[in-house]
């Protein structure tokens, strides 16, 4: 496989992802009716220094 053709295929990939996570939080948030944190890709604000 070129390199060429390797960039293009894990670049699709990353955007399909990217694009199949924003529509599953947009429908947790508009149709299911979950807020803030539950519909976000964030953290809640006192985790912030949690990930360590």
């Amino acid at each position: 496989m070129e390199r060429t053709t390797k960039i293009k295929l894990i670049s699709t990939i990353i955007v399909i992802g990217f694009a199949i996570a924003v529509f599953y939080h947009y429908s947790m948030g508009a149709y299911l009716g979950h807020r803030f944190p539950v519909n976000s890709f964030l953290l809640t604000p006192n985790d912030k220094f949690n990930d360590f």
